[in-house]
C-alpha cells in the first residue's frame, strides 16, 4: 500500500512520538526513552529520499527494520489477514493453479462469512450472507504477494480517527468485524478448503498495530 504524509504523522502520533516544535519546512518529534530527535519535513511523499531517512530513524528508535515501519505506516488503517500456500506446494516462487484458486476463494469466503456474522450471530450461513455483509466484504482488497514465500495479504479498511493520539483505538470501518467475530468465524469455508490458521501478534509501539493472521492453504 502507498502511504501518505498524513499516514506518517498519524503513525508517529499513535506510536508514542510527540511533536516538539514546528518550523517553516517541517517539525521535530521526540519519543520517550529515546534521546535523538526525529526531523520530519512537511508534505513528504513516500517516493522522496527524505521519507526513507525518516522511516529509518524511527525504526532505529523501536528496534525494528525500516521495511517493517514502512509497512506499518501503509497498513495502519487496515486489518490484515495473510493467506499463505502450504510450504510443500510452494516451489521456485510458484504454486499450482488449483492451490491458487483455493487461496483466493478461501479469502473471499472468509471475509464474507466474517462480515455476515459480525452483523448477526449465525450458527450456519450456507451462502446466505445478506446484502449488507456483501457491501462490507466488497471493501476488502488484496495486496502484493510477500517476497520469500507465497503469502497474499487481504486488506480491510479501518476508520481513520479525526484527531489520533497514542491512546486512540483503531476500529473497523462501519459495522465491520471485531476480534470476537473474527475468532467466531475462523471461517468454515477456508477450513473446508484445507486452510490452517496461525496467528502472530505485533504491538503498535514497534513494527505495527493489530494482529496479523496467517492462513496456510493447500490445493
Amino acid at each position: 500500500m502507498t502511504a501518505s504524509f498524513t499516514d506518517l504523522i498519524d503513525y508517529l502520533t499513535l506510536t508514542g512520538w510527540r511533536r516538539e516544535s514546528s518550523g517553516q519546512s517541517g517539525s521535530v518529534w521526540r519519543r520517550e526513552g529515546w534521546s535523538k530527535p526525529l526531523p520530519v519535513l512537511d508534505d513528504l511523499s513516500s517516493e522522496d529520499y527524505e521519507w526513507a531517512s525518516t522511516v529509518e530513524r524511527s525504526a532505529v528508535a523501536v528496534d525494528a527494520s525500516p521495511r517493517e515501519i514502512h509497512e506499518a505506516i501503509g497498513r495502519m488503517y487496515f486489518d490484515v489477514q495473510e493467506f499463505r500456500a502450504a510450504d510443500d506446494i510452494y516451489i521456485k516462487g510458484s504454486i499450482p493453479v488449483e492451490a491458487g484458486f483455493t487461496l483466493f476463494s478461501s479469502a473471499r469466503a472468509m471475509i464474507r462469512a466474517a462480515a455476515a456474522t459480525a452483523r448477526s450471530n449465525k450458527a450456519r450461513i450456507g451462502g446466505n450472507y445478506g446484502p449488507a455483509a456483501l457491501r462490507i466484504a466488497e471493501k476488502a482488497r488484496f495486496g502484493h504477494t510477500i517476497d520469500g514465500s507465497y503469502i497474499v495479504p487481504l486488506l480491510m479498511p479501518l476508520d481513520r480517527p479525526q484527531e489520533p493520539t497514542s491512546d486512540t483505538p483503531l476500529e473497523f470501518e462501519g459495522e465491520l468485524l471485531n476480534g470476537a467475530s473474527a475468532d467466531q468465524t475462523q471461517c468454515r469455508a477456508p477450513m473446508r478448503s484445507g486452510c490452517v490458521v496461525a496467528r502472530c501478534s505485533r504491538s503498535r509501539g514497534g513494527g505495527g498495530g493489530g494482529t496479523r493472521r496467517i492462513r496456510r492453504c493447500r490445493g
